[in-house]
């Protein structure tokens, strides 16, 4: 992407935001706070190009893109969504399937890879 820093300054940022919300009782997340969900397969791929060990499953990234491509969290939605709004797909595990990100976190990210207005989701922790 052309409006994200460098690789290492990416890292470094992501580094500084995650610990300090990991330092925090129960890892930063409050009554509601706003969370954003994004895709485990996702953030794994960006991790692994800035250089930093990945969480999930990365057996499941059988090819690493060339680049990091636009996040996309669509695999996480509800297929047959009865309201008509996308919501989760019920039967997802977090940390298996999907991270919870802090709002700053997210937001970097989302600068950095952009993506479609529907590929996100946000959590309001009750």
């Amino acid at each position: 992407p052309t409006n994200a820093p460098s690789l290492e300054v990416q890292k470094e940022n992501f580094e500084t935001w995650m610990e300090a919300f990991d330092a925090k009782p129960n890892g930063g997340l409050k009554v509601n706070e706003i969370w954003f969900v994004i895709s485990s397969k996702w953030l794994d791929t960006w991790r692994i190009h800035v250089g930093l060990p990945t969480e999930g499953d990365s057996k499941e990234l059988v090819e690493v893109p060339a680049e990091v491509p636009p996040i996309n969290n669509t695999s996480l939605f509800a297929k047959d969504d009865p309201t008509g709004k996308k919501g989760l797909n019920t039967a997802l595990i977090l940390d298996l399937h999907f991270k919870l990100l802090p709002e700053p976190v997210w937001k970097l990210l989302h600068s950095w890879y952009v993506s479609s207005a529907l590929s996100y989701t946000v959590l309001t922790i009750h």
